[in-house]
């Protein structure tokens, strides 16, 4: 799933199409599933090229290839936004791929294209909507299988506690904390050791 989403979206970019919007268009025709049939097996791929239509004179298994399917169907769909730009998702789409009924597939990919935008609808099994281009994951982000606990071999809390702890005594054991701790100690047996010394000649001295 995550390559097709990286495939629709890449392509979408190189069409100056948005990249929700050919998202939300390529579930609508096949839930993202590059091998897909409909219309009685006349239309194939992510955006359904159908015969007689935008699968031109190539093979459905030319229409199979995520890449292909994607372009000929967003070069029609950048086509359709340039020469509308006031027109919403919906009605991009469904003037790019000619459904039987227009209203009811705008309304359609306007609904997916809020979910996706919104994160409601993870079609990457991630937290957020698909960006343009790829991202590294957010800052404190945790590889699965590698939670705290895990990698101590103990449960997650308990793991979490020990790391918890071990960067507390790292943050108290820094150097520059450290020579000052080291400085005060000396300083502080200093004053004990004067001050006994103080106490014992006054002592010898009565």
């Amino acid at each position: 799933m995550a390559n097709i989403v990286e495939t629709i979206t890449s392509v979408a970019q190189q069409h100056g199409v948005d990249p929700i919007l050919a998202l939300a268009t390529a579930y609508q025709e096949s839930k993202l599933n590059p091998r897909a049939v409909g219309d009685n097996g006349t239309s194939f791929g992510l955006y359904q090229l159908h015969r007689g239509g935008q699968l031109g004179n190539h093979t459905p298994e030319w229409a199979f290839n995520p890449a292909n399917n994607a372009n000929q169907a967003l070069s029609v769909m950048a086509d359709v936004a340039r020469d509308h730009p006031t027109w919403s998702p919906g009605q991009i789409a469904a003037a790019s791929q000619r459904p039987a009924n227009k209203a009811a597939y705008a309304t359609n990919v306007n609904n997916w294209y809020r979910q996706i935008k919104s994160g409601q609808l993870k079609l990457n099994g991630g937290p957020q909507a698909p960006p343009p281009t790829g991202q590294p994951p957010p800052p404190g982000a945790t590889p699965a299988g590698f939670g705290t606990g895990s990698m101590l071999g103990l449960p997650d809390p308990l793991g979490g506690a020990a790391f918890t702890a071990l960067g507390k005594v790292l943050g108290w054991a820094n150097l520059p904390n450290l020579f000052i701790r080291i400085f005060c100690g000396f300083l502080g047996v200093g004053f004990i050791a004067a001050g006994v010394f103080f106490f014992v000649t006054e002592g010898k001295s009565s």
